[in-house]
């Protein structure tokens, strides 16, 4: 006969409590900065901007109506198009003090369109604040914006419209965008409601839903429960390759598009121009990232060609590398449970996901400190050469791989020094020899990126495209990391990175006064995955403020296996009610991780309808002509290089069959004298998107 358990009416009122209270407090966590506001409809003034001199583009005063400024909206007529550039937005205050600071890549700004700089800025109504907008270039030149009539605006008395807007020539458009205070009324009153309806809903549960005498109890069968742990716990091991399974399988079904934005297109462009890893070595150089990458692509693009799909599929490879780490090393080391969720964590935290399918070296960089930080784990605990020969070159591998992820690797290398320093052991000084010879074994392996490691921090130090390094920046680092559409995930996250620091906290306290060595090893291991985070984001910020801004939050991303390491082993211990909560929370903030990320794969652009157009009707001798200069390298990335040309310089009395402009707005097109002269029939086909790049395509024949 099952044996049954009882709950009782006051806890169920007590759960019915609980729920209400942790609902509230994710609804005050999620809008705590709009508590009392509500959002005003855009409105603003259009501004002038005159010729930029030196490194200022223009300051304007203005006058908030409200006292929360939501955001600063800009539009740009025209760029400089020779050159990538970043747009600066900085808010002073009437002493011209900033108190806000935000910023895009200039060829991220929709054309035509407003882009707004979320700031959720408060502010004191009717006092004058200054905004300034910056445009600089990765070489630290300040280009002029200026408007260019294309022959797409109506003219009007030399100025031209805009949506409805009157605009004049090189120009921003600026609107500025507030939340308006509700009354103290009208809080009330939701509040009042929000109480009522409260109310309501328990007087509900009590008067229908729960039947019986007041001090009844009722039943409830936990036998169901308890059976499905025993079948979790009895095949482990078939769970966690089943896991890591549905993650590829996941991960695989993200990687069949033609969506690449600009850093992709780069690792594109070097496997374009590169056929050796000399060569490989050479052209990344002079760029801003370390080879490694690039050479473990090279021998697939050689050998399947530049095939987009390969160089995704080898992105995931690392990711799936470091989730078998946790169904073999860590479940052997810390327990299955703890294998478990770490590999949720680690698939499931929202940023990885997006990276995971990134023609990048972010998920090779994950993998590759994960594998140090663990080898230095061993290291430590069993003095073995062969972890000191893994660690060493997984180190090295981190540092051809990423800047920021040799940051990480260091920090590895100097705790594991300090460990040894003060470990209470016999044969101490043979383990701190091994480890010296790891050191000089890896800067041997290095000493041939030297020279261009410092050469390419110089030219770091003097201009990068990063923006300031602010306190709201800062600020902004854990809802970045993980915010999904699911509302309220990235507070949830932030909950349980601080229950997981106090239950840690409590149980390093009864390892030590058990004085059970082995817990407190890994405990140690624990907090290490959480340093090397926390190190390599100051590593970061501090370097950003000294020398110049460097450092963007994704540059932490491989760390994430670590803390994924720490949180796992920690909440590992908990019940297995919460156990499993905390499994199905993880596996739908994964579940909604993989719906958008399809989305911006698949959907964010019509990319695809525009290859399969171009497949269809691109003529032997036909060429893809285009206006927009900055994107060149990505639009070599989808046609040959002898098929496509600039608009600018191009000659038109060359032969030709048909053209095919991708014309985008506000940047130059044929000419009237050019139309006239050649006899061109321009005919338009239909508008189409290429990572944030919006054009209409035209067909041209003479």
């Amino acid at each position: 006969m099952n044996k049954k358990h009882t709950i009782s009416r006051k806890n169920v009122y007590s759960i019915l409590v609980a729920v209400l209270g942790i609902v509230c407090l994710c609804c005050v966590l999620k809008f705590r900065n709009h508590i009392g506001t509500k959002v005003s409809a855009p409105h603003g003034e259009t501004v002038s901007s005159e010729p930029v001199s030196e490194e200022m583009l223009t300051i304007q005063e203005f006058t908030p109506q409200y006292s929360f400024l939501e955001a600063v909206g800009v539009r740009i007529l025209q760029a400089n198009e020779e050159m990538t550039a970043g747009m600066y937005l900085t808010i002073l205050d009437p002493e011209f003090r900033e108190i806000a600071a935000s910023s895009t890549l200039l060829n991220m700004m929709p054309e035509g369109e407003c882009y707004y700089f979320l700031l959720n800025l408060s502010v004191e109504a009717g006092e004058k604040y200054y905004m300034m907008l910056q445009c600089r270039n990765v070489q630290g030149e300040y280009p002029c914006l200026a408007g260019v009539d294309s022959g797409n605006r109506s003219a009007e008395n030399g100025y031209y419209t805009v949506d409805s807007e009157i605009i004049p020539d090189r120009s921003l458009a600026v609107t500025y965008r507030y939340q308006v205070p509700v009354s103290r009324k009208v809080l009330l009153g939701w509040m009042l409601l929000i109480i009522c309806l409260t109310a309501a809903g328990i007087f509900v549960i009590r008067r229908f839903l729960i039947t019986g005498e007041k001090d009844s109890v009722y039943p409830v069968d936990a036998e169901l429960f308890r059976r499905f742990i025993s079948f979790c716990k009895k095949h482990k091991l078939w769970i966690l390759w089943g896991t890591i399974a549905g993650f590829l399988a996941a991960y695989v079904s993200l990687i069949f598009n033609q969506n690449i934005w600009t850093d992709e297109a780069y690792t594109l462009e070097v496997l374009r121009e590169c056929r050796t890893v000399p060569e490989v070595f050479r052209y990344t150089a002079n760029g801003a990232n370390p080879p490694l990458y690039y050479a473990i692509l090279l021998p697939f693009s050689n050998l399947f060609g530049l095939n987009l799909q390969v160089c995704k599929f080898l992105s995931i490879v690392p990711m799936i590398l470091a989730m078998i780490l946790g169904a073999t090393y860590i479940r052997k080391h810390f327990g299955a449970r703890t294998g478990f969720l770490y590999i949720l964590f680690l698939g499931c935290i929202p940023m990885t996901m997006e990276y995971a399918v990134q023609v990048r070296m972010y998920s090779w960089a994950t993998f590759f400190i994960t594998v140090c930080a663990l080898a230095a784990v061993d290291a430590y605990r069993t003095g073995r050469i062969r972890s000191y020969v893994i660690m060493g070159f997984a180190g090295t591998a981190c540092a051809y791989t990423q800047y920021f992820t040799f940051a990480s690797a260091l920090w590895v290398y100097g705790i594991l020094f300090l460990f040894l320093l003060f470990a209470r052991r016999e044969h101490k000084g043979r383990e701190q020899l091994k480890f010296w010879i790891m050191c000089l074994a890896s800067i041997i392996l290095y000493i041939p990126w030297f020279p261009h490691l410092y050469q390419q921090t110089s030219a770091v130090s003097e201009s990068y495209w990063i923006p300031p390094m602010t306190g709201q920046v800062i600020g902004s680092y854990m809802d970045e990391l993980f915010r999904t559409s699911l509302p309220g995930t990235e507070r949830m996250f932030q909950i349980l990175f601080v229950i997981t620091l106090v239950m840690a906290g409590f149980r390093l306290r009864r390892a030590v006064q058990n004085k059970d060595t082995g817990e407190r090893e890994r405990l140690v291991i624990g907090f290490l995955g959480l340093g090397i985070m926390v190190l390599t984001l100051l590593t970061g910020i501090i370097l950003s403020l000294l020398i110049r801004p460097l450092f963007v939050l994704r540059y932490a991303l491989p760390c994430i296996g670590l803390l994924s390491l720490f949180w796992a082993y920690i909440l590992s211990d908990c019940r297995d009610g919460v156990y499993v909560l905390l499994t199905l929370f993880l596996l739908s903030v994964g579940v909604v991780e993989y719906r958008d990320t399809r989305a911006e794969e698949y959907d964010s652009t019509t990319v695809h309808e525009f290859i399969a157009f171009m497949d269809q009707n691109l003529g032997e001798d036909d060429l893809v002509m285009y206006n927009y200069d900055t994107f060149d390298f990505i639009y070599k990335c989808y046609f040959e290089e002898n098929e496509i040309v600039s608009v600018n310089g191009f000659d038109w009395a060359r032969e030709f069959d048909d053209i095919w402009f991708i014309d985008t707005s506000y940047y130059p097109d044929p000419t009237p004298e050019q139309i006239e002269k050649y006899g061109l029939q321009i005919s338009y086909i239909a508008n189409y998107s290429i990572e944030h790049n919006k054009f209409s395509l035209y067909r041209i024949r003479k």
